[in-house]
């Protein structure tokens, strides 16, 4: 088992929260602290993924001197939406979330329908639970831009590894 070889599929949560893009950012926030998530996709009128509004989103907005708790999820979410195929593998989403510096990722699958989301912590906890993805992800130096991802959570990971 490496990170080059794990599906995503494996460890994404499958319970993705999503808005209509007329929801208001008042109602977002509702939504993403009733469900104690830290986004929510946005989804058109056939129910296709377009957006996604993370906690970011949200503070950038509300920085603004314009900025009101009535606009829609359309005037705040990220677009266009990047996602990733359940069947790529880990490695694949931590080079996507290197490149793009996201901490989630929406999963479709073949058909382009969204079917779960796969976020930072989702990856460590895969990797934390398996020792040969651990040696991977020490042992493996062809991963640069995804070591480096990794490096700036080295952190979390021995801080979960050694709680006390």
């Amino acid at each position: 088992m490496s990170l080059e070889s794990t599906k995503i599929s494996n460890f994404m949560s499958s319970n993705v929260k999503t808005s209509q893009s007329t929801r208001s950012l008042f109602q977002i926030c509702q939504i993403m602290k009733n469900n104690n998530i830290g986004s929510l996709i946005v989804v058109n009128d056939s129910n296709d993924p377009v957006g996604i509004i993370t906690e970011r989103d949200i503070v950038y907005c509300i920085a603004q001197e314009e900025a009101t708790l009535q606009l829609q999820a359309q005037e705040v979410m990220t677009s266009p939406l990047i996602t990733i195929k359940d069947t790529n593998s880990l490695i694949d989403a931590l080079q996507i979330m290197h490149s793009h510096n996201f901490r989630r990722l929406p999963v479709i699958n073949n058909e382009q329908k969204l079917i779960g989301i796969i976020t930072d912590k989702d990856i460590f906890k895969a990797i934390l639970s398996s020792k040969d993805l651990l040696s991977d992800y020490y042992d493996n130096k062809e991963f640069e831009p995804s070591y480096s991802i990794l490096e700036e959570f080295r952190g979390r990971i021995f801080e979960t590894l050694f709680k006390p």
